[in-house]
């Protein structure tokens, strides 16, 4: 008899596991836009550079491919890291089990950036101001720092109700994926807790799936200069959506560029 099975796992402070991290790449592919505008600033450094939650290496393998050869990356999540090495194949390019807040690393790095909104999962302002100072001493002197969140009006676009986001065909291990989300948002205290059912269709016709939840903080652009300063940072400047055009309400991703 065909049997299914569902299995929770709160994902809030905890390293990517189980089907958020196997599943990723099929539910959040590269987005070329975003991968190109990392490329130009880590090419323009001229350095070593680093990724912040580099994960399954959405956009460090595209860079490692492409010619940028010293670029390291960490994650805290041993199985997205998994991922990104088999796809890195015989890449020798560095890749370290760490945490943001604790980050700690014998070489210093002419720019470090930050994709996927990685800051909105520390929900306590010292905690983001402890990783800032961690990044900040991973940087060469003069050094740039790269960081992505999202627009703080994103949040009040979102559902409760749980609504089919994404569904994938076409696997060649399975017949679809499907991932399913709601969210519960909290103005006041710039909370969203986010939870997501990521449902698996095998070629036997069985369905599992995995419910992911995760308790976010968003960050309005004064409150994260004012973080990025506490820091030690300066030439604090933000961007809109991987452009040059200065952030505006149409915008949907906030790009924040510093130096040390």
């Amino acid at each position: 008899m065909n049997q299914s099975k569902h299995t929770e796992r709160d994902l809030s402070y905890a390293a990517y596991s189980g089907y958020w991290a196997r599943f990723y790449d099929h539910l959040w592919p590269e987005n070329p836009t975003e991968t190109s505008f990392f490329k130009h600033h880590v090419k323009a450094a001229n350095g070593k550079a680093l990724e912040v939650g580099c994960g399954t290496g959405r956009i460090l393998v595209p860079l490692v491919k492409s010619g940028l050869i010293d670029l390291h990356g960490f994650d805290a999540s041993q199985e997205m890291l998994d991922v990104c090495k088999k796809k890195l194949q015989t890449s020798s390019t560095k890749l370290f089990t760490q945490k943001m807040q604790s980050l700690s690393l014998s070489e210093s790095y002419s720019i470090i950036y930050a994709p996927n909104n990685i800051f909105i999962l520390l929900r306590d302002h010292d905690e983001v101001i402890q990783s800032l100072k961690k990044i900040h001493k991973h940087l060469t002197n003069g050094g740039c720092f790269f960081a992505t969140l999202p627009a703080p009006h994103h949040y009040k676009l979102r559902t409760q109700n749980e609504q089919l986001m994404k569904e994938v065909t076409g696997l060649s291990d399975f017949q679809r994926l499907r991932l399913f989300g709601s969210t519960e948002t909290h103005f006041v205290e710039q909370l969203s807790f986010d939870r997501y059912r990521i449902e698996v269709t095998n070629t036997e016709g069985v369905t599992n799936s995995e419910t992911c939840e995760f308790r976010l903080r968003w960050y309005y652009k004064h409150e994260f200069i004012a973080m990025l300063r506490q820091a030690g940072f300066q030439d604090i400047q933000v961007k809109g959506d991987y452009s040059d055009e200065p952030l505006a309400d149409s915008h949907k991703h906030m790009v924040f560029s510093a130096r040390k």
